[in-house]
């Protein structure tokens, strides 16, 4: 991860965006990751825009000194 962290910055990318367990909130945020508390939509697999699943959290990380930019957040997809 702090490979990947490393290389993000170097490419010039503004911010990170991660989707995970609660369990591992601890875990990312001692990277450096914050919980943030936003309205994700994605695509299920009929193709209607629904609510992420409330399994996962969200979570950012400022790479370039900005954080994401705020409102909600739609991944115009299937969730991974």
């Amino acid at each position: 991860m702090t490979a990947a962290m490393q290389e993000a910055r170097r490419r010039g990318t503004c911010f990170g965006l991660l989707f995970c367990l609660p369990r591992l909130e601890d875990f990312y945020g001692r990277l450096g990751w914050r919980r943030i508390d936003r309205a994700v939509a994605m695509h299920d697999a009929a193709g209607r825009t629904v609510p992420l699943t409330a399994k996962n959290i969200c979570m950012e990380l400022a790479l370039a000194g900005e954080p994401l930019p705020p409102g909600p957040i739609d991944l115009e997809g299937r969730d991974w």
